[in-house]
């Protein structure tokens, strides 16, 4: 697999998980998801923070192959 290939799939998920995350920090701030106990909204955050994650990994390793 090339580098531009890479990049190009990088690309492809950041711009698939950014929306995704961005709703789901929207939706918890405007309590749009009904109410929630304290450890449902604990394991939401959870994972959107574990997206979050993903997220600057795959930023990282796309600005990597940039540089490259």
């Amino acid at each position: 697999m090339t580098s531009q290939t890479d990049l190009e799939r990088l690309d492809q998920e950041i711009a698939e998980l950014e929306p995704q995350v961005t709703e789901a920090r929207r939706r918890i701030g405007r309590g749009e998801d009904g109410p929630t106990d304290g450890p449902e909204l604990a394991q939401t955050l959870t994972e959107i923070e574990q997206q979050e994650a993903i997220l600057a990994r795959l930023r990282e390793r796309r600005d990597q192959l940039s540089a490259s």
